[in-house]
């Protein structure tokens, strides 16, 4: 199916289109042909999460100079969402949030299978084939039969093996069937194992896919828990999509509904930011008081979660503005932790207060976490990818400028060594490139003798 599709796509796709040009217009014939075809005679519960993988495909092809690969990519996102909206809305929950199994995970295509409608043999499927637990550390692996059954891919491998997959740019056309019908070479869409269609569709940037309103209201679904992954909080429980049905459904399962964790994250660090507030108020010095332990509790339990949460999610944890924030909270309040153990076993007050200056830097990252919230608002959705474009550029920027400061302090260093000292140059200069520059000349010219 998947060699299948890929040589329909190529075949189709020989000239250089737009997204709207596919969609709209007579050269989209030919994908409304494949939907067509797919919709009639596909029952494959994995054929959306084997379109977008092919959009990534060939969105990490090398850019040719035509444009061909971005057609074919834009053409993948064309039919991965005309195939949902073909279906009912059952059933393109069902496709959308079917979880890739691994290669050990087999599943039968009999004739019996195929009389069946599609919602039945897929949620009958999704229950043979899953095997994901509640508790990520007992998830299976079927990447390397050398490792326990129960162990999960590393966040290391998971992105090893996605960056195998982009690299290896022929791997669809050159893959070749053995004699017992399996490919010779190794898939280099292992990566997405584990994963559904719409986390593909994340990783492989269809966008276009994602903004659809079908696909939007599939994902408004299970962030507010109309569609629930999970029945139970047991640990024998299963991650299998269906509608939230109030009265089968365990009510301790809503915990794991995205909005209300969100909600009890803020409350989380609101707290946080009121024992942060609460250590720094009283500032003692020469021993520990209880909401100061208090506060290392929680910056441990904080720890823990982000810990476990970046076991669970491995390659998209990075995908979050605010992980970078988490980490940063965590290395200040550690770094805070360890010098304030030092101040109190040297009994050194110098220390001591560098400790709580160290502490101090946490509110930079704390509060802005705090109200994270916010970013769920579409105006300050917005602005967040905004501000984190804006700040690699100003470090690029700001890598211009160093090596334009380190030139003129070397200068002027070497034209003022018998009037000024290496820290009385720096800092002058500095006031110069980052502040009012009025201000550095006046410090030269009161520093010259008349």
């Amino acid at each position: 199916m998947r060699l299948t599709t890929v040589s329909y796509i190529t075949a189709a796709i020989t000239q250089p289109s737009t997204f709207e040009q596919l969609r709209s217009t007579s050269y989209g014939n030919n994908i409304r042909t494949l939907v067509d075809h797919l919709v009639d005679n596909c029952t494959n519960p994995a054929i959306v999460n084997a379109v977008l993988t092919l959009k990534f495909h060939y969105s990490s092809l090398e850019p040719d100079d035509r444009g061909v690969n971005d057609a074919r990519a834009n053409a993948c996102e064309i039919v991965a969402w005309r195939f949902l909206g073909r279906l009912s809305e059952a059933d393109a929950v069902a496709y959308s949030l079917y979880e890739l199994p691994g290669p050990d995970d087999d599943y039968s295509d009999s004739d019996a299978e195929r009389s069946l409608g599609n919602i039945q043999r897929i949620r009958r499927l999704s229950a043979e084939n899953e095997r994901t637990s509640l508790l990520p550390q007992f998830r299976p692996n079927h990447h390397d039969p050398t490792k326990p059954r129960h162990a999960q891919p590393t966040p290391t491998e998971r992105r090893r093996q996605l960056i195998r997959s982009m690299t290896e740019t022929h791997a669809f056309d050159a893959a070749t069937p053995s004699e017992d019908g399996s490919e010779q070479e190794d898939d280099p869409t292992s990566a997405f194992t584990g994963l559904n269609a719409l986390e593909i569709a994340a990783v492989a940037n269809a966008k276009k896919f994602l903004s659809q309103g079908l696909v939007q209201k599939i994902v408004n679904g299970v962030w507010n828990g109309e569609i629930t992954l999970w029945d139970s909080l047991s640990v024998r429980t299963v991650k299998r999509p269906k509608f939230y049905n109030r009265r089968t459904a365990d009510i301790f399962s809503r915990l794991r509904v995205p909005k209300y964790v969100k909600i009890f994250e803020a409350l989380f660090f609101f707290i946080f930011l009121a024992i942060y507030y609460g250590v720094l108020v009283q500032r003692i010095g020469t021993q520990v008081s209880a909401l100061e332990i208090i506060l290392y509790v929680w910056l441990f339990a904080f720890a823990y979660d982000e810990m476990s949460e970046f076991i669970d999610a491995g390659l998209f944890y990075y995908a979050d503005f605010w992980s970078s924030w988490d980490l940063a909270i965590i290395l200040t309040g550690l770094a805070f932790l360890v010098t304030r153990v030092i101040g109190l076993a040297t009994g050194n007050k110098e220390t001591t207060e560098i400790a709580f200056d160290i502490l101090s830097l946490e509110a930079i990252f704390l509060v802005p976490r705090a109200f994270s919230l916010l970013s769920l608002h579409p105006y300050f959705g917005v602005l967040l990818p905004c501000l984190k474009e804006m700040a690699k550029d100003f470090v690029k920027f700001m890598t211009v400028v160093l090596i334009l400061y380190l030139g003129f302090l070397t200068t002027f260093i070497l034209l003022a060594r018998d009037t000024f000292t290496l820290r009385e140059m720096s800092w002058i200069l500095l006031k110069v490139f980052f502040g009012a520059s009025f201000i550095g000349f006046v410090s030269c010219l009161k520093a010259v003798p008349t």
